[in-house]
């Protein structure tokens, strides 16, 4: 009885021993795994703030861009605006072009008809002939001139 009392002492002295063994590989387990969360932890923390100033830098750019588009669309506006002023004088200067050559083209035919009412009344050896021509002609440009202004 007395050796089976000591063997019952043994044995629940080895299992106390072993439960204290396993319960402490058990808290080295759980400490091993907090920490392993702790580092996780600080690492996504550590991701995160370096995401959100990535995110901040791109808002930063983003808005940069818009800024520099609205300069870009105003520029491009005053252009079109600018080549448009262009076109509306060269149309101006185009329709004056026009007149000045409709003129310049009745005054060479002008002086074409009097080269030969000259060479006529030179021909027939009438001086006076040909200044009463040359008078009326030069009365019907003037006439068409004023015509041509007035409209």
């Amino acid at each position: 009885s007395l050796l089976s009392r000591s063997m019952q002492i043994r044995e629940s002295m080895t299992s106390q021993f072993n439960s204290e063994q396993e319960l402490e590989k058990e808290r080295q387990k759980w400490t091993e795994m907090e920490s392993e969360w702790i580092n996780l932890t600080d690492e996504l923390r550590i991701d995160i703030e370096s995401q959100r100033q990535h995110a901040e830098k791109l808002e930063m750019e983003l808005q940069q861009e818009r800024k520099y588009i609205e300069e870009l669309d105003d520029a491009l506006h005053r252009a079109v605006l600018g080549h448009a002023r262009f076109v509306e004088h060269y149309v101006e200067l185009q329709e004056k072009y026009e007149h000045l050559y409709e003129s310049h083209r009745r005054i060479m035919e002008t002086i074409t008809d009097v080269k030969r009412a000259s060479s006529k009344a030179r021909a027939k050896g009438s001086g006076a002939r040909y200044a009463k021509a040359f008078a009326a002609e030069l009365s019907a440009t003037r006439t068409q001139e004023k015509r041509d202004r007035k409209s």
